[in-house]
């Protein structure tokens, strides 16, 4: 039997994954980082095996790759991410340093693992990206800095590893339906909480528009499944693309960045956020 892994796979996108692929014949290795997320995993199905792993923590990953040495590992899945979200002003560097460290350092670290283990089956690295890999909004930024480096690492892996029969895939979704949306907007208004008024008027307004976009835009959004079922067509391929849209949004998205001029689209998302 196949083996796959997943990182993030506690919720939304990841579990839904772990439970598909279960279901189709591979022997999922699905990480979680919270007991409770790790016992639903072990029961969902027989062939997902639930394993403590936080991408940021080297011994973690470690004793993972241990768990592995005797299995034919086909595909690692780079799900996990965290979503840092509001003005540049009101970010602190510790917090931009915590959004890398899961959405690109953790991400580097699981791919360094298990490329040995990936030459030996000649397997794939699927990342998990998103429109914010293509497409720069504001109040974004160290979640769209983190989506660019996978964009950028994922570009330089399809050729490095190539080499060795290892496929490099990006996907990237727009709107999704999954949990992640709420713990955003929650930990924006806990952010902005933290910064007196002068700060907040500069941005609130602005901030509050913007939400309102983004939960129109999660009214259309795509359910988690429509991703896994791109993931899994992308694993069953002889021939995968080196990306796959997922979703009308992130098709809108990127047609509209290669269809107009730079300061077009800069002036088009300016009025969608601000509305002037």
């Amino acid at each position: 039997m196949k083996a796959i892994v997943i990182s993030g796979a506690s919720t939304g996108i990841g579990f839904r994954l772990a439970q598909v692929l279960a279901e189709n014949g591979y022997r999922v290795y699905a990480g979680a980082r919270q007991h409770a997320d790790l016992t639903r995993l072990s029961e969902a199905h027989p062939n997902i095996i639930a394993v403590e792993l936080d991408v940021t923590d080297e011994s973690q990953v470690t004793r993972l790759i241990d768990q592995l040495e005797n299995e034919e590992l086909f595909a690692l899945i780079n799900n996990a991410g965290i979503a840092t979200i509001g003005p540049v002003e009101i970010i602190t560097p510790e917090e931009l340093s915590a959004q890398l460290q899961v959405n690109i350092v953790g991400c580097y670290r699981m791919i360094r693992a298990c490329t040995p283990l990936l030459r030996r089956s000649r397997g794939r690295i699927v990342n998990i990206s998103s429109t914010s890999g293509l497409v720069a909004w504001p109040f974004a930024g160290p979640y769209v800095a983190s989506k660019y480096a996978l964009e950028g690492l994922s570009d330089t892996l399809r050729v490095e590893l190539g080499r060795f029969g290892i496929r490099t895939v990006l996907i990237n979704p727009g709107a999704v339906a999954t949990p992640l949306w709420e713990k955003t907007f929650s930990a924006i208004a806990a952010r902005m909480d933290q910064h007196d008024d002068a700060v907040q008027s500069l941005y609130a307004p602005d901030m509050a528009r913007s939400e309102k976009v983004v939960r129109k835009t999660i009214q259309s959004a795509v359910p988690p499944d429509t991703v896994v079922n791109v993931v899994l067509k992308a694993l069953r391929s002889s021939s995968p693309k080196p990306r796959y849209l997922v979703g009308p949004s992130a098709h809108l998205q990127q047609w509209l960045k290669m269809l107009l001029p730079v300061s077009c689209y800069d002036w088009l998302k300016s009025k969608i956020v601000y509305g002037s």
